[in-house]
């Protein structure tokens, strides 16, 4: 059987830096970016267009 790899959903916006450079708003802008660049969720599949963005980043 063959392993096929799932797409990451959103890889490039989450990452870590981005929140602890830009802030929480930062993430949510660039979410809601890549989610305008793909309003039929060809590249990025999910229910809805649009849903509810919350972020919290804690840094241990």
């Amino acid at each position: 059987m063959a392993y096929i790899r799932p797409k990451p959903a959103f890889s490039d916006v989450g990452r870590p830096s981005i929140t602890a450079h830009g802030g929480s708003a930062e993430l949510i802008r660039r979410v809601r970016d890549a989610e305008r660049s793909d309003l039929v969720g060809k590249r990025w599949p999910r229910g809805k267009t649009f849903d509810d963005a919350t972020a919290v980043y804690c840094r241990i």
